[in-house]
């Protein structure tokens, strides 16, 4: 504690805005140099100075718990930033509100308006609303909202709340930022965020947690029923404190006025005017206290950083007892006034002529003068000067103080000096009986030892005798002719220097585990006490329920060899120490608890080994373990904590360490429960069969508030983990719960789950299931993941390698830049963002999920949405496998997608879009690709639409005859393209054909000599994308050419002329060749004009063209024509079979012969003749 001037007190107003007071004061000038006057150093107020009263800006102060809740509440605004629009649902009972409230909950970029039209609202139920955030306004329009047992509640999310209008006759909690305004509240609630209350009628138990802030206007009221509950410890504001006195015992930011405190309550930056204080008044971290014309009758205390005014009108009765934290102030004018009632005291205080009967603590700088000591004085840190006092208590120097006694001061037989700390005297032999530990440069004559000492500086003894065992020297100790008065073997242990010179024969009772040296220590020599050799031997001596006084904060412990004893199982560290092995192999086997405690905080700690022993860090900070090693085998260690447990601490690093658990009944390997800021650094975790969790954050077995931050802002990097060879359900690779944390570049080999999610809430109660632990803005990157483990949970999930393992989204997740097997969407996968990664198997939903996600710019091969479940965003992927749709609302644009199977969709899905893709499929591409109801879904406008090579699948030709094959190319809707090109190749690989398509006709023309069957390959190909590419097989059969004739007119014309034609082949294909072919019409050798008959060469096979006249012999119904072949000396003479041949009849033809001439009135003759081109026609 330390007194400061007014002169400060201005400085701090200014500088600490956190202060809200109703009276401050001014200062007068300090001519005294010496003192510091800045506040911030806790120094001393000049006497001279006055306090008189100002006025001071009440909305500057802000508590370090409502400032802790406003960086919880911080992400909740930056999302609330995302709003877009306000809807308005309106209801008409309870089950109508729930439903409202959830979609809300699941559209939380927007402010919903919820109306209560009259009806009848009563909770059958209790509401869990889940871990989302919301943001809605309830109009009650005077409503009531009951419940159908007292006990019903609903717990609303994260978020934004207004209430208004209502009756609320249930129980609820809030967590988030909340109002009530205009409304009865007649059943408890529970409030862990910032609650603001106007206007409203109270008549109910209130549960304000740490975290909570509760602001009451001055326009509420209050039922007999109100009050606040035990738990309640959170800040709650109003101005008008007086009349909240009877129902509170927390106060904040306001004033109390006239009245008599009975009751013991907790204040923050009040101002208590006009009042009688007869029970006890404690304010909490960084707050104030101020009194005006008060009387004290009881005790005022202050926590850390905090304040404590007190005017020159206050009365102090002798009853008025002022607790100060070692870092709080109290301000006062009289300083004398209030130095008999302090308990603590951190300034330079002077206590003379006194009788103390109540234990005392000094931080800083106490003397007492004349004075009676009756009870404790506690010497932690400072200087205690002890001038002509008689001493009858325990004075506790602790290791750090500095206690001063001159040669007047008198101990009585109840006197005591404890601690480690350093004792200044010109005489020490005085008072050698009431000290164990003899610290400093002292020399000692003639004098008999008759107890046992701990000497702990540079201590000379000469000519003196030891009467007593059990002596330990932890300094430099100088024994000059002195012996020893005991029989027994041993009487001195020996950890530091011993010179012995002189006729003493002592050395050998004396266990040595330092040095001995003769006369004097050799040239060049240093010691130092501050290191500590701690083996098997020597442990007792440094551990006793914590480290024993021979160790002092930043002293060395140097742990050496295997220490295993049964007569000391828990090892607590609880001073800031630096713990080595210089020797390479310490090895701690068997404890049931080593432990390091909050004392522990700012040690260091490298190359000790644990063997089957449980680990714990406790309520610590800032401690560094460097390559340690913690390994548990064939034994039960870490029960329901983990074997490596941190628990309840800040600032842990972990790194270059090696921790491995066997068999040791299912308990985690490496536990962060409840601790923040924490690196996990460059380690190797192992799990063997029957192991838990390898690394795990978790909030089970810790006392957490719901709605608070746990388990945030750690950071485990570059570790390796190696799990069990088979997969186990009580262990994940790294188990996360909190927020903030960051898990990168860590190597995971395991074959279940990898990175995951805490199992459940965390917390043990009837809540569990649907707890307000906050789990989010977990950063999991750089990660590489073999085995088959995935990753199963996180806020962030980027540049991760998984090798066959799976991602699982959750809400509001961002994923991108991952390698893995697949990704699944969550029940809970709301508003995710999956964008360029490259996903090897599929994307896959779970049932019943509605997510609103989005999924872009992945390379993806298949997708799995189920029946339930929709709202997701596919766009820009490139897709190459099948796409499975049993959901609705799902939309699929400007994807890539490639399939090898018939469809690239399939499904019963429905409400779905499939726009503006460009999809082919086996034998599709396109719209023509999507095998969905086109009646319930919408698919249109996919590219590109199918292409048609025209080339009839099956050919058969004749060999040695040109056939021309024509055709077009074409796309489903049987229009013509004209892009692209076509290449036609044979089984050899010989092109064919090779053109560029430009809405022609193609012909492809074919020749062959020899007959048998070969396939062709057409292949079509347009770049730019518009069109599929299309490939299609032609089986060619080529065939020997009958024997036959042909005519060159299928119906030729009476009268008219044609050719007539015919081939000749053998039977195994050759063609005749040579001789002459005449041919019969109906049997009747075609002649010429002159009788002889018509010959025609044969060449090759073939009759060469002989063109004759179509006469009325042709006309005879069932005409017929062959060839008959004469033969040579090669070939045999064979005919053709007959042809049948259909004659047209031509058309008539009238001819009229008439006289140019004629004069009227006489007869002409006039004659027409009909013929058919070759005869008249007489009928």
């Amino acid at each position: 504690m330390k007194i400061s001037k007014n002169k400060l007190l201005l400085l701090a107003i200014t500088l600490a805005t956190v202060l809200i007071l109703t009276s401050a004061v001014n200062a007068t000038d300090d001519t005294d140099k010496s003192i510091d006057n800045t506040l911030s150093e806790k120094t001393s107020t000049p006497a001279t100075s006055e306090i008189k009263e100002t006025t001071i800006n009440k909305e500057k102060i802000t508590s370090k718990n409502n400032m802790e809740e406003k960086t919880i509440n911080k992400t909740d605004k930056i999302e609330k930033q995302k709003k877009t629009a306000t809807k308005t649902l309106e209801v008409n009972n309870y089950t109508e509100l729930e439903a409202a409230i959830r979609t809300a909950i699941s559209d939380s970029n927007n402010v919903y308006d919820i109306n209560l039209n009259e009806g009848s609202y009563t909770l059958t139920k209790n509401l869990k609303l889940g871990s989302g955030t919301i943001n809605i306004n309830i109009n009650g329009n005077n409503q009531t909202l009951n419940a159908n047992t007292a006990a019903r509640y609903i717990n609303f999310p994260l978020g934004n709340i207004t209430m208004r209008n209502l009756t609320i006759n249930h129980q609820f909690k809030v967590y988030g930022t909340t109002t009530l305004e205009n409304v009865n509240v007649n059943n408890a609630f529970d409030n862990g965020g910032e609650l603001t209350i106007k206007s409203s009628r109270l008549n109910c138990s209130i549960t304000n947690s740490d975290f909570g802030t509760i602001i009451i206007d001055d326009n509420c009221t209050f039922g007999e029923n109100f009050g606040m509950t035990a738990l309640s410890v959170g800040q709650v504001i109003i101005n008008a404190s007086n009349k909240m006195y009877p129902y509170f015992n927390t106060f904040a930011n306001g004033e109390l006025t006239n009245l008599t405190i009975d009751k013991a309550i907790f204040a923050a930056n009040v101002m208590f005017k006009d009042c009688i204080v007869n029970e006890g008044i404690h304010t909490r971290v960084s707050n104030y206290l101020s009194f005006k014309n008060c009387t004290l009758n009881n005790r005022v205390s202050a926590g850390k950083n905090s304040t404590v005014i007190i005017s020159d009108d206050t009365i102090l009765t002798e009853n008025f007892r002022l607790i100060l934290d070692e870092t709080s102030t109290v301000i006062i004018n009289d300083t004398e006034k209030i130095k008999e009632f302090l308990k603590n005291y951190n300034g330079n205080y002077t206590l003379s002529n006194v009788t103390i009967d109540e234990e005392k603590w000094n931080y800083n700088n106490l003397t007492v003068i004349n004075s009676t000591i009756n009870q404790i004085i506690s010497n932690y840190g400072g200087i205690l000067t002890l001038n002509n006092d008689i001493v009858n208590s325990i004075i506790y120097n602790h290791n750090n103080g500095l206690l001063i006694i001159d040669n007047q001061t008198d101990f009585t037989e109840n006197a005591r000096i404890s601690g480690g700390g350093t004792i200044k005297t010109d005489n020490i032999t005085k008072i050698l009986d009431y000290i164990d530990i003899i610290d400093g440069n002292y020399t000692i004559n003639d004098t008999v030892l008759s107890k046992a000492y701990r000497f702990n500086g540079n201590i000379t003894l000469n000519n003196c005798s030891f009467n007593e065992k059990d002596n330990i020297n932890f300094g430099v100790l100088t024994l000059n002719n002195c012996n020893v008065l005991l029989d027994e073997s041993i009487f001195l242990k020996n950890y530091g220097v011993i010179v012995i010179s002189g006729d003493n024969n002592i050395v050998e009772k004396i266990e040595n585990h330092g040095k001995i040296f003769y006369d004097t220590i050799p040239e060049g020599y240093e010691f130092n006490s501050k290191i500590h050799i701690i083996n098997n031997d020597t442990i007792t001596s440094y551990f006793y329920n914590g480290l024993t006084d021979f160790v002092n904060p930043g002293d060395t412990l140097d742990f050496q060899g295997r220490i295993s004893r049964d007569d000391i199982k828990y090892l607590t560290i609880d001073k800031p120490v630096n713990i080595i092995t210089s020797t390479n192999d310490a090895r701690l086997e068997n404890f049931t608890d080593i432990t390091y405690d909050q004392g522990s905080s700012g040690s260091n700690v490298t190359g000790i080994t644990v063997h089957n022993s449980q680990f714990y860090v406790n309520n610590a900070n800032n401690i560094v373990f460097n390559n340690i090693t913690n390994i548990v085998e064939n034994k039960r260690v870490g029960a329901g904590v983990g074997q490596t447990s941190i628990r309840g601490s800040n600032n842990i690093t972990i790194k270059n360490s090696y921790i491995s658990t066997a068999y040791n009944g299912g308990s985690s390997s490496l536990v962060l429960a409840g601790s923040d800021y924490c690196n996990i650094i460059n380690n190797t975790v192992i799990g063997v069969e029957g192991c838990g969790n390898l690394i795990y954050l978790t909030t089970y077995g810790v006392n957490v508030k719901e709605g608070t931050l746990v388990n945030h802002d750690n950071k485990i990097i570059n570790n390796t983990i190696i799990g069990p060879e088979q997969a186990s359900g009580i262990c994940v690779g790294c188990a996360i719960s909190g927020s903030n944390n960051i898990i990168d570049g860590n190597k995971i080999y395991y074959s279940g789950e990898g990175i995951a999610l805490q199992w459940g809430s965390g917390i043990d109660d009837e809540y569990s299931e649907d707890s307000q632990i906050i789990t989010r803005n977990n950063t999991v990157s750089n990660n590489y993941l073999y085995g088959g483990c995935g990753i199963g949970g996180a806020n962030y999930m980027y540049n991760n390698y998984i090798e066959s393992g799976s991602i699982t989204a959750g809400s509001n997740a961002k994923i991108y830049n991952n390698t893995c097997d697949s990704i699944k969407l969550n029940k809970d996968a709301t508003n995710a963002l999956i964008t360029n990664n490259i996903i090897n198997n599929e994307v896959s939903t779970y049932s019943s999920s509605y997510s609103n996600s989005i999924i872009e710019n992945n390379t993806i091969k298949n997708i799995n949405i189920l029946r339930n479940t929709g709202n997701l965003i596919f766009t820009h992927n490139n897709i190459t496998g099948t796409i499975n749709i049993n959901g609705t609302n799902n939309v699929f644009t400007e994807n890539n997608i490639t399939s090898s199977s018939d469809y690239a969709f399939n499904g019963r899905g429905t409400n779905n879009t499939i726009t503006n893709n460009h999809i082919t499929s086996a034998f599709n591409g396109g719209d023509a690709s999507v095998d969905l109801n086109p009646e319930t879904n919408t698919i249109k406008d996919n590219t590109p639409i199918s292409t048609i090579i025209g080339i009839a699948d099956d050919l058969r030709i004749n060999i040695y005859e040109t056939e021309t094959i024509t055709f077009n190319i074409t796309n489903s809707n049987n229009e013509i393209i004209n892009k692209g090109n076509i290449i036609i190749k044979d089984e050899t690989g010989n092109t064919l054909l090779e053109q560029t398509v430009n809405g022609e006709e193609i012909n492809l023309d074919l020749y062959y000599e020899e007959q048998g069957a070969i396939m062709l390959t057409a292949q079509y190909t347009d770049e730019t994308g518009e069109h599929l590419n299309a490939t299609k097989t032609i089986r060619v059969v080529k065939l020997v050419p009958p024997t036959q004739t042909q005519i060159s007119d299928e119906t030729p014309v009476l009268g008219e002329s044609t050719e007539l034609t015919a081939t000749f082949f053998q039977a195994d294909g050759t063609p005749v060749n040579g001789g002459k072919a005449i041919f019969r019409v109906n049997g009747k050798t075609i002649r010429d004009d002159q009788g002889n008959v018509i010959y025609a060469d044969v060449i090759n096979g073939h009759v060469q063209p002989l063109t004759v006249n179509i006469t009325s012999e042709w006309m005879k119904p069932n005409t017929t024509i062959q060839a008959i072949y004469s033969g040579t000396d090669e070939f045999e003479a064979t005919i053709t079979a007959p042809t049948t041949v259909n004659v047209a009849k031509p058309e008539a033809t009238i001819t009229l012969d008439a006289p140019t001439e004629a004069t009227a009135g006489t007869t002409i003759t006039l004659k027409a003749t009909v013929t058919d081109g070759e005869n008249n026609i007489t009928s």
